[in-house]
């Protein structure tokens, strides 16, 4: 039995719910196998002890952090791939019919970058937590040619792997079980909890915010271009106000925590 939603079958089946933390399970236990394994082996090769030498273990991460990323976005990609036939939906376009609607995504990045970091600030004004110093070692880019590498991987795999993932699929299978709504928030929990680590638990409310955002934008234009450059466009803004500006980095970490 179906019913429709916001213009969307509705299936409200159970199985889709199951899928979807499946999928998103799946992925996040391949992506920590693979660069578990990277880690351990490219620490073992050096002669590191990454277990008790805390120092050693972020200078290692900061070594091999684009190969971290990349490998979360193939993950991400090669998870897509995998469930594609099962949750594709006919009505969404690589790029919207109306070339209009691609400039909502520049509007995206601005309200998705604007409250993510209030929310962000916000958050660790209130809880007085502070960026460690790791996280901005680990994640300044060096020098320009770094840099320039840095948007590369954001606009090239980042962006289109992450919302491919999140909104082509965790979203659809959402918006097939219980709606549009049901689509929107809970690939936006999905999508923070990907992007927060344990001991840094107070990111999750940027990237949830942001998700909304996004989701909520995905839904009205039926595309996936339009997210894509919001993606793209937030992490870059990130990492240039990291790069060229002389502020605290601790300070602009916050933005980045929302990215």
């Amino acid at each position: 039995m179906t019913e429709t939603k916001g213009g969307n079958e509705v299936l409200g089946n159970g199985k889709l719910v199951f899928y979807a933390f499946l999928v998103f399970i799946g992925a996040m236990v391949l992506q920590g196998l693979l660069e578990g394994l990277l880690i351990i082996s490219y620490a073992y090769l050096q002669g590191l002890n990454i277990l008790t030498h805390t120092e050693e273990l972020f200078n290692v991460l900061k070594k091999l952090m684009k190969v971290l990323v990349l490998i979360t976005d193939f993950v991400f990609i090669f998870s897509s791939l995998m469930v594609f036939r099962r949750i594709y939906n006919p009505k969404v376009k690589l790029f919207p019919e109306k070339k209009t609607k691609l400039l909502l995504g520049l509007v995206a990045a601005f309200l998705g970058f604007l409250s993510a970091v209030l929310v962000t600030y916000l958050f660790a004004f209130i809880l007085k937590f502070k960026v460690p110093k790791w996280f901005v070692e680990v994640s300044k880019p060096v020098d320009l040619p770094d840099f320039i590498c840095w948007l590369g991987i954001i606009w090239l795999t980042v962006g289109p792997a992450e919302e491919l993932f999140f909104r082509g699929v965790i979203q659809e299978y959402f918006t097939k079980w219980g709606g549009e709504v049901s689509g929107i928030i809970f690939s936006s929990l999905f999508f923070a909890l990907a992007h927060t680590q344990f001991n840094l638990w107070v990111r999750f409310p940027g990237p949830f915010v942001t998700s909304l955002v996004y989701s909520y934008f995905y839904t009205k234009t039926k595309s996936l271009a339009p997210v894509w450059l919001a993606h793209s466009l937030h992490d870059t803004i990130a990492y240039a106000l990291l790069f060229f500006t002389s502020v605290d980095p601790i300070k602009i970490l916050n933005v980045l925590f929302s990215a």
